[in-house]
């Protein structure tokens, strides 16, 4: 598989690679996040190609393990997506004197990856981000910690796929998890979604969680913007799959078989409880991929509560454990309009041009089983 503008997914391995910095990630006219080349600078000795995950054979493990679990703190599961896993995760790095990255938003509304160092740090990396973090500026500072501890890094499966490109060769130090992903929106689609609403500044802001499936934003803890998922302009298109970067819609990650130690997820599909009772409506999935990761989870299960489940059952509910999603027409539309209307008219008029063309494929419909008689 050779890199193009539309599989690149943007994970950055290939400028981390470069020995003369001849490439940098910027934006192209999707606001997608992807490298440019200084051929000036360019020796052509294809670090970068052989270094990017898409032009790789990749290694993936089949799950052999699953649970359904929750963290035993109740805080955790109020205020997480779903069953606060990672949050246990970040907790028990830090007690034991370890590291651990997950990914918040900054107050300029970028979406970065950084080093967790205290409890505060935890609450910032709870619930979903609907958007591309950037993960590549911390490669570096992973391979390093890696010399002094255990690492846990949490991202996308092209996020990992991209940290475990830069650090070469298997590390028993490292743990990589993986989020069952839905796709990511370029990061700056939400910036200018925001910028739209008029609003100066933020402190949070939330997807899933305390406020679930409703766009939060706060300030000084005071919520000053809230909608559903259905009537929010951005988050409405993100779950009809409109606003995904291209490399998404046919993601070579979204499958059965996996590129992390462990894989989590909410567990769609969840069959009724034996030994437990169900916690809240937001149970987490928890995958095991690899021997690593099962010593990993037997390591931090004391502070889960959990129960063992088919693993067939943990996938077959998750779309994105199955197949991607494919480009979808809505998708389609929105990719032509958006250089030329910007993001939240593109998002409106897609759904206009949407609706005319059912309209017209049902009157087709009719007049055709009309004629038909």
């Amino acid at each position: 598989m050779k890199i193009t503008k539309n599989n690149c997914t943007g994970c950055g391995a290939c400028m981390i690679s470069c020995p003369t910095g001849c490439i940098s990630m910027r934006e192209n006219k999707l606001s997608e996040i992807v490298p440019y080349i200084n051929l000036e600078k360019c020796i052509a000795c294809k670090k970068c190609v052989n270094t990017c995950p898409q032009n790789k054979q990749l290694s993936y493990s089949t799950p052999y393990k699953c649970y359904v679990a929750w963290s035993k703190k109740s805080d955790d599961r109020i205020k997480s997506a779903s069953g606060g896993i990672a949050t246990v995760m970040a907790r028990y790095q830090l007690e034991n004197n370890n590291y651990f990255y997950g990914c918040d938003y900054d107050c300029n509304i970028n979406l970065k990856h950084f080093l967790v160092n205290s409890e505060k740090d935890i609450s910032k990396i709870r619930g979903s981000k609907y958007s591309q973090s950037n993960s590549y500026d911390i490669y570096l500072d992973v391979k390093e910690k890696l010399k002094d501890g255990k690492v846990v890094f949490v991202g996308t499966p092209c996020q990992v796929a991209g940290l475990k490109s830069i650090i070469g060769k298997s590390n028993e130090n490292l743990i990589t998890v993986d989020l069952v992903c839905h796709g990511t929106p370029p990061n700056e689609y939400l910036k200018k979604h925001i910028h739209n609403l008029n609003i100066k500044k933020i402190d949070k802001i939330l997807f899933r969680g305390e406020y679930d499936q409703k766009l939060t934003i706060l300030e000084n803890e005071n919520i000053i913007y809230q909608k559903d998922k259905t009537k929010d302009t951005y988050f409405s298109a993100f779950y009809a799959n409109m606003i995904s970067r291209n490399s998404c819609y046919d993601c070579k990650y979204a499958k059965g078989s996996r590129i992390s130690d462990i894989t989590i997820a909410d567990f769609w599909g969840l069959k009724k409880l034996n030994n437990i009772d169900k916690m809240s409506n937001r149970p987490s999935l928890i995958l095991i991929n690899t021997d690593r990761g099962l010593k990993y989870f037997n390591e931090i299960k004391q502070y889960l509560i959990y129960e063992k489940r088919d693993v067939q059952e943990g996938i077959k509910g998750n779309g994105r454990l199955n197949n991607p999603p494919g480009k979808n027409i809505k998708a389609k539309i929105f990719q032509f309009l958006y250089p030329i209307c910007g993001l939240d008219k593109s998002i409106n008029f897609t759904n206009i041009i949407f609706n005319i063309y059912i309209h017209i494929k049902k009157l087709r419909a009719r007049l055709q089983n009309l004629y038909s008689k």
